[in-house]
């Protein structure tokens, strides 16, 4: 699975209806410690770091950022434990992630599709980095992409995934509730019923 598909199952799996979520809360859930607290004194260490101590995963975020900075920040660091990045790992439900490279545009990824998932966003009609900073509390540097691929989805009217599917209907009342009405509920449509 890629990233995306990753953060996608994650939120199926934990049950998440709601944008924005806690993503601490995720976090143990998913038996990943998570700690607002600078970790070492690093140079460049970017508001947050992931690691496993004695196999034990744990994920620091830096809590002088603000909070639309720690949360992307905190689930980026999520992704890379998920990911592998940090070496195999099982989580809390006994789901075996493999060593892998570390690579941060796949952490990234990661945690643009677990913060602003793409077919949640496109079923309510979002689609500037205004929108979601509002809906999503995410800063507007960390949602650029996110616009750029939702917008061409919705031109391109590429139908969502099995996955993406089970997400829209699990976010049902909530992308009831925050519906904007700038997009074209037939090219949404289109999206969710075209695969």
């Amino acid at each position: 699975m890629n990233p995306k598909e990753i953060a996608q199952h994650v939120l199926l799996e934990h049950g998440i209806s709601g944008l924005p979520f806690g993503v601490g809360d995720l976090s143990r859930a998913l038996g990943i410690t998570a700690k607002l607290t600078k970790p070492f004194e690093i140079q460049e260490w970017g508001g947050g770091i992931a690691h496993l101590m004695n196999n034990e995963p744990y994920i620091f975020v830096d809590p002088s950022y603000c909070i639309e900075y720690q949360k992307f920040t905190a689930a980026h660091e999520i992704g890379h434990i998920l990911l592998g990045h940090l070496g195999s790992w099982t989580d809390a439900n006994g789901t075996q992630y493999a060593n892998r490279k570390c690579n941060e545009a796949e952490a990234n990824a990661f945690a643009e599709e677990l913060t602003m998932p793409e077919c949640v966003l496109m079923s309510c009609g979002i689609t500037t980095v205004r929108q979601i900073k509002k809906l999503c509390r995410i800063l507007p540097e960390d949602s650029k992409q996110v616009v750029e691929r939702v917008r061409q989805r919705l031109k391109s009217g590429d139908p969502f995934t099995p996955t993406e599917q089970q997400l829209v209907r699990q976010f049902a009342d909530y992308i009831q509730q925050h519906t904007k009405k700038s997009v074209c509920r037939k090219e949404r449509a289109a999206c969710a019923t075209n695969s």
